[in-house]
């Protein structure tokens, strides 16, 4: 059983729409070249990827004297080692910035290397804020302000001198500098709920059923207190559904948390019997903040044709960060 706030989380009842009609969703999701495991789901699902995904494309990045570069599609290119590839792959896009502040890069590389060749390295670097790692490594204003900064307000959601500087080189490892294929993405052709999820969810009830078992996703469901019980396993959880006065009590084999850090906040506070058996977990929603994100939507009468699918906005008076 799968229990969430939301009324119609799976999508099983047309998912969320406007008074329009129109989809809501919150967020844009990308899918970059390394999720291999949505690409099987979608084959498992016999869904077409040509159908829910689009190609991978290019993403233009933008400040107010105009386009500051763009990325290709990297797989369409030959392959090189990285990140000498997305190096030279990129740096004639750079329209807006000279050649000796785009060099400067080549300081922030070399700290890659080394970040992770020991605990204590790595230690030092996520003590570090992002800024501190980029003034280190002496990496132009340009290139911060035009380019490392709105990838991380999109990306991270915070500024670099709000992100550890080795959260933020995992980062930029995983998504960029890797392997020369990361940074390509596709994005959905309609909301994730319904091309996804909602197959997803139809495909595991249909194989439930056919176990002779029930698998159901419950909307309008907050989950209230996880209780532990003497063996340290996680027996029941409370839930509290919407427009109802009491709490129901659910029997469980097992418990799988995925929530963000508000809901996990709010489940640690209600569940001592957890937190008691979980310090790690306890410190962890201690810790962590959540961040506020206005995802807008506008619909236009008519089709608006852009060079570029996805596009990056920084240095925006009218923006607080990046959009």
């Amino acid at each position: 059983r799968v229990f969430d706030a939301t009324p119609d989380p799976a999508a099983l009842n047309g998912g969320l729409r406007n008074e329009n009609g129109r989809p809501i969703e919150a967020g844009f999701k990308g899918f970059w070249w390394q999720y291999p495991n949505i690409y099987s789901l979608l084959d498992e699902l016999n869904l077409k990827q040509s159908e829910v995904l689009t190609p991978f494309t290019r993403s233009g990045f933008y400040t107010p004297k105009g386009l500051f570069t763009q990325a290709p599609i990297f797989s369409d290119l030959p392959r090189l080692p990285a990140p000498f590839a997305q190096a030279l792959y990129t740096s004639a896009l750079f329209t807006d910035l000279s050649f000796s502040a785009r060099i400067t890069i080549v300081g922030l590389l070399l700290q890659m290397i080394r970040y992770k060749s020991s605990e204590e390295m790595y230690l030092r670097y996520d003590k570090m804020t992002a800024m501190e790692l980029f003034q280190e490594s002496g990496v132009s204003t340009e290139l911060i302000e035009g380019f490392l900064r709105p990838i991380l307000l999109v990306g991270l959601f915070k500024p670099p001198e709000e992100l550890s500087a080795a959260l933020v080189m995992d980062m930029l490892y995983y998504y960029a500098i890797g392997h020369q294929y990361d940074f390509d993405v596709k994005w959905a052709r309609s909301p994730i709920s319904e091309a996804i999820i909602r197959p997803m969810v139809q495909d595991i009830q249909n194989n439930a059923q056919f176990a002779g078992l029930q698998a159901s996703i419950e909307g309008n469901t907050y989950v209230t207190e996880i209780i532990v019980d003497d063996s340290r396993k996680a027996s029941s959880v409370k839930i509290q559904r919407q427009g109802k006065d009491s709490s129901e009590l659910i029997q469980a084999d097992a418990v799988v948390l995925a929530v963000g850090v508000t809901g996990l906040k709010k489940i640690i506070q209600q569940s001592p019997s957890l937190a008691n058996i979980s310090p790690d977990l306890r410190r962890a929603a201690g810790s962590m903040k959540a961040i506020d994100v206005i995802a807008t939507r506008i619909w236009f009468d008519k089709k608006v044709n852009c060079p570029f699918p996805s596009n990056v906005f920084s240095e925006y008076s009218e923006l607080e960060g990046a959009g």
